[in-house]
């Protein structure tokens, strides 16, 4: 990879941010939102009295001329220091967690279902390739949707006796939901030694690796790794993702192999 630069644009509701001395990007497939914590200089407190819960954060960064990528959330927690303010963003999957439902279904599927939960989210539907079964009895009592969606996994778990662990649910970047055991389309990296690997560190099928920035990967999507000094080349999918952004360093830390679940 040539690395001609990198450009960092941040916009933290009414603020544009000129300089980002720390920012942590993480996805991780059947965590219920990805999140971002971004340190600002704050010397003032202009920012910190600025922002309120649910402000739109968007934060773009990318190589000049090469991979780049935008991350868009919402305002969750801002927490002031003396010179600077920490603000922690999630992304839209956030609709997942401030909806609740009350709902009761009979003899209904489980796609069926979880239609119903995104559309009461406001979520239009995408791919939804989760296991279809019927539930002869299901009831929501005023619970979070995600709530609602880890109940639907753990019921095909428990009573279809089927495996659930790859099941996962999220949106993309057009805001559609989606649910099931397939990867997110897009570019699929190279993480090569003698370019951008960093190390890698293998754990029987799982494992981890340190990467060069790499702009544009989140979880589930496709990465391939030729690992020279364990002679190991292998293409598979990114459990979860952490960008890393600073002063001093910008790395990709990347987990693959066993999935957990939606957690």
């Amino acid at each position: 990879m040539a690395i001609t630069g990198l450009n960092i644009n941040l916009t933290v509701g009414p603020f544009t941010v000129n300089r980002l001395p720390r920012a942590v990007i993480h996805s991780e497939r059947g965590a219920v939102a990805g999140r971002c914590v971004l340190e600002l200089p704050d010397t003032g407190g202009a920012i910190a009295a600025g922002l309120k819960e649910d402000d739109a954060v968007k934060l773009y960064f990318g190589y000049r001329g090469g991979l780049s990528q935008t991350w868009r959330g919402q305002i969750t927690a801002v927490k002031s220091a003396a010179d600077r303010v920490e603000v922690t963003a999630l992304t839209s999957e956030l609709a997942f967690i401030k909806t609740k439902v009350c709902e009761c279904f009979h003899n209904e599927s489980s796609r069926a279902v979880v239609a119903r939960l995104m559309a009461a989210s406001g979520v239009a539907t995408g791919r939804l390739e989760g296991p279809e079964a019927a539930f002869p009895h299901l009831i929501f009592s005023h619970q979070p949707v995600f709530e609602c969606f880890r109940q639907i996994n753990d019921s095909l778990a428990r009573v279809h006796r089927l495996d659930m662990s790859a099941q996962a649910f999220w949106m993309d970047d057009d805001g559609l939901g989606h649910w099931g055991d397939f990867d997110v389309p897009g570019p699929v990296p190279v993480i090569a030694g003698g370019d951008n690997l960093v190390s890698h560190n293998p754990k029987g099928e799982s494992g981890t690796v340190t990467a060069l920035l790499c702009p544009g990967l989140t979880h589930s999507q496709l990465f391939t790794l030729c690992d020279d000094r364990r002679v190991t080349s292998f293409t598979k999918r990114a459990i979860s993702v952490r960008h890393q952004l600073g002063e001093r360093d910008n790395l990709t830390f990347i987990t693959y192999g066993r999935e957990k679940g939606y957690a």
